[in-house]
């Protein structure tokens, strides 16, 4: 609050309240939001999980990473078929019918449905589990810090500022599986 003095003096000062700031108006609320947030960490073990992937939902495509067997998970199961397994899992993107993962280090993973050469990898559809167990993507001495995904391309920004994509966007095919090196265009 804040009091004010009139100018002339046959008026009494007069009292303003100010609104109170937005944190402090929901102070309370953002105090339960955060107890409750590090109590569902605490009961799910979640700082056990740091750097895990759990996939769930339909994987008749592969997109799950978990082989080519298994069609649906109705709950979270963790992808243990990253190659070396253990390597913490930095981001995940998923696309249309395949599924993306940068590692530590800044290795990028695909698996899923490679229709277009999106999964930027060769994978030979007659091998078995080649497209819907997890690969690495070749992208050279590059390590990539961030990815995303659409329905048929994928794209990936690496450490030194490159965007790195491969896949087909609407009519511009980014990637061929039979180029001769194996390596996403480097834009």
């Amino acid at each position: 609050s804040w009091v004010v003095f009139p100018q002339s003096s046959h008026r009494k000062p007069k009292t303003l309240t100010l609104p109170r700031a937005p944190q402090d108006e929901f102070k309370d609320v953002a105090d339960a939001m955060q107890r409750a947030d590090a109590a569902a960490s605490l009961v799910a073990g979640a700082k056990e999980k740091q750097g895990r992937c759990f996939v769930f939902g339909t994987g008749d495509g592969g997109q799950l990473g978990l082989g080519d067997d298994v069609f649906e998970l109705p709950r979270p199961r963790l992808l243990d078929t990253v190659v070396p397994v253990g390597l913490p899992i930095l981001k995940v993107a998923c696309g249309g019918m395949h599924t993306l993962a940068i590692v530590q280090g800044g290795l990028v993973y695909s698996w899923g449905v490679n229709d277009e050469g999106v999964l930027g990898r060769r994978a030979n559809k007659d091998e078995p589990e080649a497209e819907s167990k997890p690969a690495p993507v070749n992208l050279g001495s590059k390590a990539a810090v961030d990815l995303s995904t659409g329905d048929s391309h994928a794209a990936v920004v690496t450490a030194d500022g490159s965007i790195v994509a491969w896949g087909t966007f609407r009519t511009c095919l980014l990637y061929t599986s039979d180029a001769a090196d194996d390596t996403p265009c480097v834009d």
